[in-house]
């Protein structure tokens, strides 16, 4: 009998062994590169469809912040020029706020559409004063 045969078979063995996990570790390499590619591409997919939606969301706020306007002048503006002076911006606000307005925004705007009206009557009172 061959006195090395045990660290032969010792060292096939062992070498077999590495191999199969090696093999294992490879496939599971492979395995992971793909489904991190895979993650990357619905990543890409959701960042753009996440831009495209918020785009989409800025234009229907603005399209709502201009019909809540819209409400709120058709609501106070003869108000406004009827009884220039008598009312707050905070005032007109609180007597009506459009559905969907937050009360910034609408006291913002009150404060524009009163500066408005000032505006005009000065110009009024400037254009016939002087004639």
């Amino acid at each position: 009998m061959d006195p090395n045969w045990l660290p032969s078979t010792t060292a096939q063995a062992t070498a077999a062994l590495v191999a199969i996990v090696g093999g294992l570790l490879a496939s599971r390499l492979v395995s992971l590169s793909s489904e991190r590619t895979t993650l990357q591409r619905q990543l890409r997919m959701l960042i753009t469809q996440r831009c495209r939606l918020n785009e989409q969301l800025e234009v229907v706020h603005r399209e709502r912040v201009q019909v809540s306007q819209d409400w709120f002048r058709e609501a106070h503006l003869e108000r406004i020029v009827r009884e220039r002076g008598t009312w707050t911006a905070d005032e007109l606000v609180s007597d009506f706020l459009p559905r969907g307005a937050s009360v910034d925004e609408m006291t913002e705007y009150a404060s524009t559409l009163m500066g408005l009206v000032d505006d005009a009557f000065l110009e009024i009172n400037r254009v016939y004063n002087d004639v």
